[in-house]
């Protein structure tokens, strides 16, 4: 049986018209119900410190709220979330709706006690460790002791305003914050001081509770004569022990994350099992916050992960308060980190000054000043990407517009260049390409950049820890694989019958 054409035009249409309404289906679809997806990344600074009740990366529909609880470990506390590289709270729990692909960090540190150390009179001696407010971990024990100046005597320990002893070494036990005031005097005390000293040398010397009342001479006790102080030798002075410190980051803008590491030694042999305080400033040193108590392994190193929120200028401190054999020693390094778009970080670790760091993207060019003491002498550590510097032939160092000796370690994704100077002040540049141009004029090279360095903190903190693009979008598209073979078997078929329909005619 033979179909006329205008009868074949009209299935063919209706054909078409029933492909149209099924290919639209697939587009709305496609816009609609597979929307993006996004990720929530969720990280630990420290995993000896805690657990988060959701870890590694999760991606979410668009709106939905997740609720993530943070768990310390016994003798660490939980110091606050940070979304994105912004600081949140210190609720245990934090509610975060999806709005965008997000990267969440739980901050734990070792629980740590104060123990405020004084000495009264100022001028009557000295303690070890100093004077001051340190910090300890939880539950450790801290030895203390006390020196006297020339002409003073050691008098003894007050503990949270209790008399503890005399001797001039005293064990503390760190199970809460404590005070503990070290007393000299000009005169040795015997018996010790207590609480409620006698108000009447003489009541000591009566036989009885009552008054004698015998006719007999009261004896009188010899007034002895005021013994002079003996001359004290000059306190000791304990030989200091060695603290190196090092800050390494890794060179990918997104999820940024830097170690802090260093060893502690004594006559070239590492120093173990004994603590260490880090402290942060971001005002240049005017004021320190707490960032980590860690511990020294076998061979005396340690290492902590650290996140930086923003990117800017850091101070680090580590101190060891020292023992019966060492004296107390502290290192403090500079750390700076830049940005070049959303792909790359530069960092610089520093004994020196550091300030302007800032990268020139159209020259190439890496530029920051440095200072210190004069008689001194300087090091950076600069980390630089691999992928804005290939070949580290390539690469020249400058201070002050003159060649400066350097050298090199290479890593997995950066370079790693170290160079040194005596200290003034000075700029350094940094060639990622030996044959660019240095564009200043003349040798004070203060007119390269016209970004004032304060520059550098003005962009949003989230921006530093912004993740890549999220993998969801592949998973969309995978989804939405039926959906398209769908239609394409819907064509296949529309053109067979077509086919068929024509050539029945």
């Amino acid at each position: 049986m033979k179909l006329n054409l205008s009868h074949t035009l009209k299935i063919t249409f209706l054909i078409l018209l029933i492909l149209g309404i099924s290919l639209q289906s697939v587009v709305i679809c496609a816009n609609g119900q597979y929307s993006p997806r996004y990720s929530l990344n969720v990280q630990v600074n420290n995993y000896a410190g805690g657990t988060t009740s959701l870890t590694g990366t999760t991606y979410y529909d668009p709106g939905v709220s997740v609720q993530i609880t943070a768990n310390p470990n016994a003798g660490y506390v939980f110091n606050g979330w940070y979304l994105n590289g912004v600081f949140q709270n210190k609720l245990s729990t934090i509610t975060i709706t999806m709005l965008q692909n997000n990267v969440l960090s739980a901050s734990f540190s070792q629980q740590t006690m104060s123990l405020q150390l004084t000495v009264d009179p100022i001028v009557g001696g000295t303690t070890n460790p100093p004077v001051g407010t340190l910090f300890f971990a939880a539950g450790n024990t801290v030895e203390v002791t006390a020196t006297p100046t020339s002409g003073y005597f050691f008098n003894g320990w007050y503990l949270n305003g209790a008399f503890v002893g005399t001797n001039d070494r005293l064990l503390v036990t760190m199970d809460g914050n404590k005070q503990l005031v070290a007393y000299f005097g000009t005169s040795p005390v015997t018996p010790p001081p207590s609480p409620s000293p006698s108000l009447s040398p003489s009541s000591s010397l009566s036989p009885s509770p009552s008054p004698s009342t015998s006719s007999s001479p009261t004896p009188t006790p010899s007034s002895s004569p005021t013994p002079t102080p003996l001359p004290t030798a000059a306190p000791v002075v304990l030989p200091p022990a060695t603290l190196d410190v090092s800050v390494d980051s890794s060179s990918a803008y997104s999820g940024l994350s830097t170690k802090i590491g260093g060893k502690l030694s004594a006559n070239g042999m590492g120093l173990p099992n004994t603590g260490i305080l880090l402290y942060l400033s971001i005002s240049g040193g005017a004021s320190w916050d707490v960032l980590s108590f860690v511990n020294t392994d076998s061979d005396g190193k340690f290492t902590v992960s650290w996140q930086p929120s923003v990117t800017g200028n850091y101070l680090l401190n580590a101190t060891w308060l020292g023992n019966s054999e060492y004296s107390m020693t502290s290192k403090i390094v500079n750390f700076a980190l830049t940005a070049y778009k959303e792909e790359s970080v530069f960092s610089v670790t520093s004994n020196s000054t550091l300030s302007g760091l800032v990268f020139d993207s159209e020259n190439k060019l890496l530029r920051f000043t440095v200072s210190g003491p004069s008689g001194t002498n300087g090091y950076v550590n600069v980390v630089i990407p691999k992928s804005l510097l290939a070949n580290i032939a390539n690469l020249d160092v400058l201070l002050d517009g003159n060649q400066l000796q350097h050298s090199y370690v290479s890593q997995e994704d950066s370079w790693i260049v170290f160079c040194t100077y005596s200290h003034s002040t000075h700029d350094v540049y940094i060639r990622l390409d030996s044959v660019s141009t240095i564009p200043f004029a003349s040798p004070s090279p203060s007119s390269l950049l016209t970004s004032s360095p304060s520059s550098l903190l003005t962009s949003s903190p989230s921006s530093l820890l912004t993740s890549s693009p999220s993998p969801s979008n592949e998973n969309n598209i995978s989804s939405m694989l039926p959906n398209i073979l769908l239609g394409i078997i819907i064509v296949v078929a529309v053109v067979a019958v077509v086919f068929f329909l024509l050539k029945q005619r």
